[in-house]
């Protein structure tokens, strides 16, 4: 978007399914990323001329956007085309913008009661853990993820992600129908005990990875491992047993049934009913 002197936008009540309200910017691929080093809107004075956003001799105003997800007014693959600074009386002796001067320069773009909360949101910049290491799963559990996805601003974005096993000798594998990751949930394959390294990667155009420690649970009371190395219910393998619950991997009794663990001689640990 090339703006100039005296040009004055206005963007009011505009609506997206996704993100980006008012303005979307996708950038094509990984590659397109990489060597982009023009912002997505830009100024034109004067050939030869580059002026710093807060000298711009325009305005941008965002009144009512808004995006059933995130950036109601903006949405961009990224901030960093739109961080180095020019040569002007506005730099402060700094090279780079910081993200949250990006599109929010005073005067020049102007948002509705002067709220930025999620009018610009970009791609995920990088993975947080917002849980404990390792992360402990029961096979076959649809177990939601404990990380996030970080957009430039420091907002959590949700984007889909691919989860991949990436050790050599793997004793763990992800359930193909989860390798690609929706709403963090993500079903794992092994034998109790069983660690693994899982690469977490997002499928947008810019890349974020990171690898997370995994270990494999025990199979909850009335579940036993199958030969597809996921954690099942058979509600007549134990007496008593009527139903379970995949939700939260619980198995119901009869009343009046006993159920709990008991330890052989010299043997582990059994699950056994009566």
């Amino acid at each position: 978007m090339l703006i100039g002197p005296g040009h004055f936008y206005t963007f009011i009540n505009n609506q997206a399914a996704d993100r980006g309200g008012a303005i979307y910017s996708q950038l094509i691929d990984d590659h397109d990323f990489v060597i982009s080093r023009s912002c997505f809107i830009r100024y034109f004075d004067k050939p030869g001329v580059i002026t710093s956003p807060p000298e711009w001799n325009a305005t941008l105003t965002f009144i009512g956007n808004s995006a059933n997800k995130y950036g109601h007014a903006i949405f961009a693959t990224s901030l960093i085309p739109c961080q180095r600074r020019v040569s002007s009386s506005s730099n402060n002796g700094s090279a780079t913008w910081s993200p949250s001067e990006i599109l929010q320069w005073p005067g020049v773009f102007i948002y509705e009661n002067d709220n930025i909360s999620n009018q610009i949101a970009t791609e995920g910049a990088h993975f947080d853990i917002t849980g404990s290491l390792p992360f402990e799963i029961v096979p076959g559990e649809e177990h939601s993820l404990e990380v996030a996805i970080i957009d430039d601003l420091d907002q959590a974005v949700d984007f889909t992600f691919r989860g991949t096993i990436v050790d050599e000798n793997r004793t763990i594998s992800v359930d193909e129908a989860f390798t690609c990751v929706v709403g963090n949930v993500i079903q794992l394959q092994g034998r109790e005990g069983s660690s693994g390294n899982l690469l977490l990667q997002t499928v947008t155009t810019r890349k974020s990875s990171i690898i997370v420690t995994v270990i494999l649970a025990p199979c909850p009371p009335g579940f036993t491992l199958g030969n597809d190395m996921e954690c099942s219910c058979d509600a007549f393998f134990y007496i008593g047993i009527t139903r379970c619950s995949y939700s939260d991997f619980h198995a119901y009794t009869i009343k009046g049934f006993w159920a709990g663990y008991i330890q052989p001689k010299d043997e582990a640990f059994q699950f056994v009913t009566a």
